[in-house]
């Protein structure tokens, strides 16, 4: 596989279309292109017919088997990854799609981890840690620090180049996973096995103080 090459300019997508009747649906397949990596004229084949999860799920496959029998592997991650997001839970292949995606996404762009651009790291939180990505300012003194992180169905690499545009502008960034229920396992616990820690996993406060903590400490250490 070719890797991504780090030196191009970032750039985001504009627009909005709309491929098919229901809204949800209409809008998921425009994240796809806008946030994912996707293409409009792969999204226009299956667009009209996307009228369930089913119809989704097995749209997205058949562009995925496409990217990568032609080598597209930013179309291929996209079209993975989303394949995923409208699996249902039960589905055994729900978790396997999922991690097929992030394996594919991390060798692609893996100039940027190996050259030292983006570093990941991972914050003790409760019972467990919370994933982080982070590039520092390009500048070198940073403007400022910038916490970044998606909603409850986001996902974490999409926000990727969010979080190097704004590198690239000056500010140190951290991109963090607060929450993926596709990493979640439900579980019942009490007091004694601390169960107070590990309900808080989608606490946004918790979640903030602890990796405003985590930071100020590194920077400490970083002065030492």
């Amino acid at each position: 596989m070719e890797r991504y090459d780090v030196s191009a300019p970032i750039a985001f997508k504009k627009g909005y279309y709309r491929f098919c009747p229901q809204d949800n649906f209409n809008f998921q397949l425009n994240r796809v292109i806008m946030w994912d990596g996707g293409r409009k004229e792969d999204i226009d084949k299956i667009g009209a017919g996307v009228v369930s999860s089913e119809a989704w799920v097995s749209g997205m496959k058949r562009l995925a088997d496409e990217a990568h029998a032609e080598g597209r592997t930013e179309n291929e991650i996209a079209y993975r990854r989303m394949t995923e997001f409208f699996m249902y839970d039960s589905d055994p292949d729900k978790k396997t799609t999922y991690e097929e995606a992030a394996a594919l996404f991390y060798e692609y762009y893996g100039d940027y981890f190996d050259k030292g651009i983006v570093t990941r790291t991972e914050v003790p939180y409760g019972g467990g840690y919370l994933p982080v990505m982070s590039a520092k300012a390009k500048s070198g003194t940073p403007i400022d620090t910038i916490l970044l992180h998606g909603g409850n169905d986001s996902y974490f690499e999409e926000f990727f180049f969010a979080m190097l545009y704004f590198a690239e502008r000056g500010f140190d960034v951290y991109l963090y996973l607060l929450k993926n229920v596709r990493s979640l396992t439900l579980s019942l616990m009490t007091d004694r096995q601390d169960a107070g820690a590990h309900c808080n996993v989608g606490n946004t406060k918790l979640a903030l103080d602890t990796m405003a903590d985590w930071i100020e400490q590194r920077k400490r250490e970083e002065k030492i």
